[in-house]
């Protein structure tokens, strides 16, 4: 029990720490490969923060399950190799919290990290460096120094409670969460250090989604989801849209003044004002850098915008196709259209059988269940359009869908549009000339840019 209160407490931390590594390590994934921005695009909520609670929580409890029987295993280990004087509830429940506490932590460490490498580890680095300096400095304070330090940080809190159980131990006694421990240099009682466990799980993951929408928000006031519009054959309308990229922090503040180039901003899209009607397809032209991608991120609600107004029919759910493809390698083409179409569908959600139709649609039909990283460049295109048009989407940006393809397969992409035209408004963007059968039915859009 000495052993534990100087030094091996930190032992049982590593033994439920691996839920940071790995849930850390797939938020920030995702949101390298764009599909958190790509599900909050087109879940059709009125409120983007809707959306942002319904991802996290999903991924809160996924892990929470996946590592519950960890805990409960590792629980009955302790309590019966290392604190047998002490409930085997007090043990299940300590573990429970602190797995579920952890859980929060990591959600709240990934919300700083925009690239996976490293993110797992820097996390896990972390949390180890504040079970040490609880279990050797701090754990040796007083109470106040204790309570605050174990109200803030997961890892210390653990620490404190292998610590707490451990005074009791030493004397043969069983753990009392009422009292605290017997020759304790801190006077906290065990039930504290539970409360506090409980904070942290509610607490973590508000915090994490208000530094998600500080680094990486892109929802604007002046855009807004219309759902049942009043007429309904307007599906976009845009009024004087400015999009200014300004210079970083460092390159403003710093850099400038150390002899480096002032840094200007650049105005990507200048006043641009149009309105988009049910069933067209509105091609964007133009060269690099003329802001068609900046347009069609501000229609998908993926960038804010300077100034000015977007109103989009949000009928289920803004379709969306990036530029790249945004997927997940072991699912299959099926699993993908469907999750999609759940994600979307504000009613009744699709048979499987509707389901099946759209991928045929989409010349998907023989690739059914293939997993997505078996798919080649063109299938996998045709697979974006399908999750782009699944959930009945009557607005759908679609990025250079068939950049680098071979001419068949471009070809066939730009029938799928075609036959889909009638029942949804698209809005392609391209940096080449499109099909005669595309441009005749499409007004030309000029977007200005510096």
């Amino acid at each position: 029990m000495n052993s534990l209160i100087n030094i091996l407490a930190l032992a049982y931390l590593i033994g439920i720490i691996n839920v940071c590594y790995q849930l850390t390590g797939l938020m920030a994934t995702e949101r390298e490969l764009g599909m958190s921005q790509l599900i909050e695009a087109m879940t059709p909520n009125a409120r983007g923060w809707y959306t942002q609670a319904a991802r996290l929580i999903s991924t809160h409890l996924a892990f929470d399950i996946v590592h519950f029987p960890g805990w409960v295993i590792m629980s009955l280990i302790v309590s019966r190799l290392t604190f047998p004087n002490s409930s085997v509830a007090i043990l299940i429940g300590v573990h429970i919290l602190a797995g579920l506490s952890l859980s929060s932590w990591s959600i709240f460490g990934a919300a700083f990290f925009r690239k996976a490498q490293l993110s797992g580890i820097a996390v896990v680095i972390g949390s180890i460096v504040l079970a040490i300096i609880a279990q050797i400095a701090v754990g040796r304070s007083g109470t106040g120094a204790v309570a605050v330090t174990g109200l803030l940080f997961p890892p210390m809190t653990y620490t404190y409670f292998i610590i707490y159980l451990a005074r009791w131990e030493r004397f043969d006694l069983g753990a009392n969460l009422g009292e605290a421990a017997p020759e304790n240099p801190w006077r906290l009682p065990g039930i504290a250090l539970w409360i506090f466990f409980i904070v942290q799980i509610i607490v973590y993951p508000v915090l994490a989604a208000l530094v998600e929408r500080t680094l990486y928000g892109t929802g604007s006031k002046e855009r807004k989801m219309v759902f049942n519009p009043a007429d309904p054959s307007r599906a976009i309308k845009i009024n004087a849209l400015f999009k200014t990229f300004l210079p970083g922090w460092w390159q403003r503040n710093v850099y400038s003044r150390f002899g480096g180039k002032k840094a200007e901003p650049v105005r990507a899209v200048v006043d641009l004002t149009l309105t988009v009607l049910q069933g067209q397809i509105m091609v964007l032209l133009g060269a690099n850098g003329a802001g068609k991608s900046t347009t069609m991120d501000a229609i998908a609600g993926l960038t804010t915008i300077s100034s000015g107004s977007i109103e989009v029919d949000g009928t289920g759910g803004v379709g969306l196709c990036p530029q790249k493809n945004v997927m997940w390698a072991e699912l299959t083409v099926f699993e993908h259209i469907e999750l999609f179409n759940a994600l979307k569908t504000t009613g009744r959600k699709d048979s499987k059988d509707q389901i099946r139709e759209l991928a045929e649609a989409c010349d998907l039909g023989h690739k059914l269940h293939a997993r997505s990283k078996t798919l080649s460049g063109g299938q996998k295109r045709k697979l974006q359009l399908a999750m782009t048009f699944t959930g009945g989407s009557r607005v759908c940006c679609v990025d250079e869908v068939s950049s680098g393809l071979d001419p068949l397969s471009r070809r066939k992409i730009w029938d799928i549009l075609l036959a889909e035209r009638g029942r949804r408004t698209l809005r392609p963007r391209t940096r080449t000339q499109p099909a005669a059968t595309l441009r005749t039915k499409t007004p030309r859009t000029r977007v200005k840019s510096k």
